[in-house]
């Protein structure tokens, strides 16, 4: 598939008629018809979403740039979303006076993230998962006033497999997901009605790209499948975004220092094909996910490798030592400011990077130019929009939230 670049059965028949419930009570022409239009209208209206836990202060974030926030996170340990805590409920009802100048801002609340507990025993059974997401809905949503809260992200890293071992697993986590978003769009569709919503409430989830992760005993593993943690194809039409985490390509669970955001793979790349944005976009669209429902991830951060050999510039080369870094210290005296590094650009991979000869130590990145990139190609491909983790770790300036929003701004 070619992109473009520079432009048990009776519990599975319950399923199946729950999903056609939520997906379609019209017939399949109008079905049809009603896929198209939220193609046209995802194309007219991209999501420019960004991901943010309060900082910076609502005040103080571009909303000119924005139109949907992610809110993290919500925590789901025990099985059930915990309520939220001072600081907070005071975050998201500062939304509210953004909300009155900026009428169209889509507010979502993101449950979970990175080594967060819970989701396999409050998605174990048509129960739990009743209890679980009313949990949410009553906690996160209801609670605030209504318009406020637009609709809940799911944030669970991951069903099956591939996430630390202490948040919990079953083989049973990939369908079981198909429930719980299939439960999580009813009672939020059952609340809208409540309150008299004339919005439909959205549904987002965030899926990762290939990678090597964590193999269950808390050691980096084989390259990551997302195909055995997610029914793809069933996610892709139940969810409204579909947050493609095209970042952590290369994480401290690599064998080799490497790009964390690829677009594309090298030739000499030692990971996967699909382990870069080209690849991970043809592997989502292969497994029946639409592109016009997938928004693309880019990271507001890099990370650093202290590498044991010189060859090739620190690249591809073993390490001992990672650290991760937000970008606002990045442009910092410490490292772009360093002449001790010589700062580059890898024009395969569309992709900055840093190298310290003598500390050994080499630098993987985002800047400007290089979501830029991406935001193009992800726009010249049809997708849904922009993502990004997170905003808080962006240049008081905001230059990579201008240089992920711009190409679509500009249109």
């Amino acid at each position: 598939m070619k992109l473009t670049w520079g432009r048990a059965r009776r519990a599975g028949i319950a399923f199946g008629a729950a999903v056609l419930t939520v997906l379609s009570l019209v017939p399949a022409s109008a079905s049809a018809e009603a896929d198209a239009a939220a193609e046209t209208a995802a194309r007219k209206q991209p999501v420019l979403e960004a991901f943010w836990g309060g900082s910076p202060s609502a005040d103080q974030v571009p909303w000119e740039m924005v139109n949907t926030i992610s809110y993290f996170f919500a925590s789901p340990a025990g099985g059930h979303c915990d309520k939220p805590n001072d600081k907070q409920r005071n975050d998201i009802l500062s939304l509210q006076a953004v909300k009155r100048t900026h009428p169209g801002l889509t507010v979502l609340v993101s449950i979970g993230g990175w080594a967060a507990p819970g989701f396999s025993a409050g998605a174990a059974t048509a129960e739990s998962r009743r209890a679980f997401v009313s949990s949410c809905v009553d906690n996160w949503v209801r609670s605030f006033p209504a318009g406020l809260v637009d609709g809940l992200d799911v944030d669970w890293e991951f069903p099956v497999y591939g996430g630390l071992p202490e948040i919990g697993s079953s083989p049973a986590d990939k369908e079981n997901l198909n429930h719980l978003l299939v439960e999580f769009r009813q009672q939020m569709n059952r609340y809208a009605h409540q309150v008299g919503r004339r919005q439909p409430m959205k549904l987002s989830i965030d899926v990762p790209a290939g990678r090597r992760q964590d193999d269950g005993t808390g050691k980096g593993g084989a390259p990551y499948d997302q195909s055995k943690s997610f029914d793809l194809r069933t996610v892709g039409r139940l969810v409204d975004i579909f947050n493609l985490m095209t970042y952590d390509l290369c994480t401290g669970y690599a064998t080799v220092s490497c790009f964390n955001d690829p677009l594309v793979k090298r030739p000499d790349d030692p990971n996967d094909k699909y382990n870069n944005d080209t690849g991970a976009l043809e592997y989502m669209k292969a497994h029946g996910v639409p592109e016009h429902k997938i928004v693309l991830g880019v990271p507001f951060y890099g990370r650093s490798y202290t590498v044991t050999s010189d060859k090739n510039g620190g690249l591809y080369q073993p390490y001992t030592a990672t650290e991760f870094l937000n970008y606002k210290d990045l442009v910092g005296p410490k490292w772009i400011g360093n002449p001790d590094f010589v700062q580059g650009w890898d024009p395969v991979v569309r992709s900055p990077y840093l190298w310290n000869a003598k500390t050994k130590t080499w630098v993987n990145f985002a800047n400007p130019r290089s979501i830029q990139d991406r935001s193009r190609f992800a726009r010249n491909n049809g997708l849904q929009g922009m993502m990004m983790w997170e905003i808080g770790l962006d240049d008081p300036q905001h230059s990579l939230l201008a240089a992920m929003t711009g190409p679509w701004l500009d249109r």
